[in-house]
């Protein structure tokens, strides 16, 4: 996959430069994620009961407490042990300070990050 876009981005460029274009326009290429294959799947479902949260599911999933009386530390000892091997649990207060998460309102209350080529389903 990345030999195939690395050869389309190449005839592109070649492609500018040939009509002369190639310097007067800025070119950004972004992606909203890597290109790992995923191989491993951890299903949420398969842990826990998911009435009343709110979830953004992929590479890393979101879990809000929009309609449950279930606590963060209830929900985390649902995922805890299990989705070990494939995903690393946080919540808000618990990420790593790196991914500059605790301030936003729009982390959920849980986060699930999948392990390279993992990738989290509801």
């Amino acid at each position: 996959m990345l030999e195939k876009l690395d050869t389309l981005l190449g005839r592109f460029l070649d492609t500018l430069e040939e009509k002369g274009l190639l310097g007067c326009i800025n070119l950004v290429i972004i992606s909203d994620h890597g290109m790992s294959r995923t191989t491993n799947h951890v299903i949420l479902e398969d842990f826990m009961d998911l009435d009343g949260l709110l979830g953004l599911y992929g590479a890393v999933a979101q879990i809000f407490r929009v309609n449950t009386t279930r606590t963060t530390e209830d929900i985390m000892d649902s995922l805890g042990c299990g989705t070990q091997d494939n995903a690393r649990v946080f919540t808000k207060e618990t990420m790593p300070i790196r991914y500059h998460y605790p301030k936003s309102r729009r982390v959920g209350d849980v986060v699930v990050m999948g392990v390279n080529g993992a990738v989290i389903h509801e």
